[in-house]
């Protein structure tokens, strides 16, 4: 009897022990992990967007960045559970980056990347603090947007007919098609002097009786005569203008000012002879199996 007594009590303890791990296991399942993080080596002299791969990535999110919290939703774009994008700008200072994902769920596991010098850089510095994410761990910074801060220029002395202005001359799709849950890239050509400046853009779905505006956005402009942007096209950004539609999703992107107006902030102009509006862009849902719809791919605009 004894041994069946003991027998009991050795099954009653593995059984408890059971439980209380898997108790444990249900409480970390919602933490966060990454996987991979792609490039895990790029150049600070052009925006790149960091894809962050893993898992439990839930809203609200931050990513810290050697113990600053990036939270700003322009930066972040929270694709599903298991992808991250994180947008870096041009100029940030070169070195080595420990990144990691935070959510209510706790901290992620940290990946290290490597920004490399380009054509030169300035340091992040940490501008107004952001609220988006409700629990912050311990030990780090508050919720804060890295930004390239602004060297002041001496004033240059201005010459006779000298260009001062910064002309957008047009904005073009660089597909004419794409789907949901891709970036759907474009072009902004400038001329002029457009360092410092900022380009003011409407999204609008096309429509028969009146074009219904999806998103107002700004687009920060350099010295560069191509700028390169993109927008995730996901399921909550569309929201109910792509809800409701069986076909395709007709976008076009518009400046915030009229074509005709010669004087934006008295030296930024958008050309009279360029387009109204960008090329339209078709957007619909991938087909199943993979395969690829009526029309072919999506070919370059301009």
């Amino acid at each position: 009897m004894r041994f069946v007594r003991l027998g009991y009590l050795l099954f009653i303890l593995l059984f408890v022990n059971f439980v209380a791990a898997t108790i444990v296991s249900e409480e970390v399942s919602d933490k966060p992990f990454i996987k991979k993080i792609s490039p895990s080596k790029f150049s600070n002299d052009k925006e790149t967007v960091l894809k962050i791969e893993g898992g439990n990535f839930l809203e609200p999110l931050a990513i810290n960045v050697s113990s600053t919290l990036v939270t700003d939703p322009e930066l972040i774009s929270v694709v599903s559970e298991s992808l991250v994008l994180l947008r870096v700008f041009p100029g940030v200072a070169a070195g080595k980056y420990k990144m990691s994902v935070i959510t209510l769920g706790g901290e992620s596991n940290s990946f290290e990347v490597e920004v490399v010098d380009g054509k030169g850089s300035d340091k992040f510095e940490i501008v107004e603090p952001f609220s988006s994410i409700e629990e912050k761990s311990e030990g780090h910074n508050e919720s804060a947007v890295l930004k390239i801060p602004k060297t002041e220029k001496p004033p240059k002395k201005k010459e006779k007919n000298a260009k001062t202005e910064c002309i957008v001359e047009k904005i073009l799709w660089e597909k004419s098609r794409e789907f949901v849950g891709d970036m759907a890239y474009f072009s902004i050509y400038t001329n002029g002097f457009c360092e410092g400046e900022v380009l003011k853009l409407n999204l609008f779905e096309k429509d028969i009786l009146d074009d219904d505006k999806i998103l107002s956005f700004e687009v920060p402009l350099s010295s560069s005569k191509v700028i390169r942007h993109f927008i995730f096209l996901d399921e909550k950004f569309l929201g109910s203008e792509f809800s409701f539609f069986e076909g395709d999703l007709e976008l076009v992107l518009r400046p915030e000012v009229e074509s005709e107006a010669r004087n934006l902030l008295d030296t930024f102009v958008i050309l009279i002879n360029g387009p109204r509006e960008s090329n339209v862009l078709s957007v619909g849902r991938k087909p199943e199996g993979g395969g690829m719809p009526e029309g072919g791919p999506g070919v370059s605009g301009g």
